[in-house]
């Protein structure tokens, strides 16, 4: 899955999981959900609709901050728009919490959400969704401390989004995170 990013498009950062694409088998095998689908989702629909997912990880060895690139790809832009609201939905209020904050990411794919809180294990947290046509995009970003700046969390989905446009276009996914 070639949406995901790669040590090209992620200069500087060190990658701490290698890229795992797969055929979603969910529900048929009930035990093998989507790599990123909240197990305690009452609407489980988001999940059962996938038909790809994927992962990726890295680590910004200057500032130790973890960032996790997750995919999930739709038969069509209305299961993908349905996806995309009730995983938000959940993510913000099981995982962000109360404490939470939103972040603008501009106009940055077709619909986009992004939340900053204190996760009650990974710390000061960003969790960002992404719609761009049919996939989502998810970016998970964690530090012990501080929370990534708003400017370098634009710039990583920026970047991710980019790529799913060019792999929707039947084009190779070339986008980098911008410098600086």
């Amino acid at each position: 899955m070639s949406v995901l990013p790669d040590a090209h498009a992620m200069a500087g950062w060190r990658n701490v999981e290698e890229a795992v694409a797969r055929r979603s088998t969910y529900p048929e095998q009930t035990e093998n959900p989507p790599s990123m689908c909240p197990l305690a989702m009452s609407d489980r629909t988001p999940c059962t609709d996938v038909r790809l997912d994927g992962r990726t990880a890295f680590l910004d060895p200057e500032s130790k901050t973890d960032a996790l690139f997750w995919v999930f790809t739709y038969r069509d832009e209305k299961a993908a728009t349905a996806a995309h609201t009730a995983l938000w939905k959940n993510f913000y209020s099981h995982i962000l919490r109360e404490d939470s904050t939103q972040v603008d990411l501009e106009n940055i794919g077709d619909e986009r959400f992004a939340g900053r809180g204190n996760h009650p294990v990974s710390g000061r947290s960003t969790m960002t969704l992404i719609r761009v046509g049919t996939t989502l995009l998810g970016i998970n970003t964690s530090h012990s401390r501080t929370a990534l700046p708003d400017k370098q969390l634009t710039a990583l989905a920026t970047m991710f989004a980019e790529r799913a446009q060019q792999a929707l276009g039947g084009k190779e996914p070339t986008a980098v995170v911008a410098a600086g």
